[in-house]
């Protein structure tokens, strides 16, 4: 009997740096008349370092709060 020989699991692809892992696009939200975010757009890459700064009221945790939810 001859035996066979499989081949094994292919590697992994390398993650391509320039392709975003993150693309938020056109984001706005409201609280009755007033805007908390209005068109908010932005890419994140892998291994970025980011950080979203800001007076209170300036709409950071309504974006984060709609980007958990999208990817939810």
């Amino acid at each position: 009997m001859d035996a066979v020989v499989l081949p094994g699991p292919k590697p992994a692809p390398a993650h391509d740096l320039s392709q975003p892992m993150l693309a938020v696009q056109n984001v706005s939200m409201k609280f009755g008349h007033t805007a908390a975010l209005q068109d908010v757009s932005f890419q994140l890459t892998r291994g970025a370092r980011v950080a979203a700064i800001g007076p209170n009221g300036a709409g950071k945790s309504p974006l984060f709060h709609i980007i958990s939810r999208a990817l939810g």
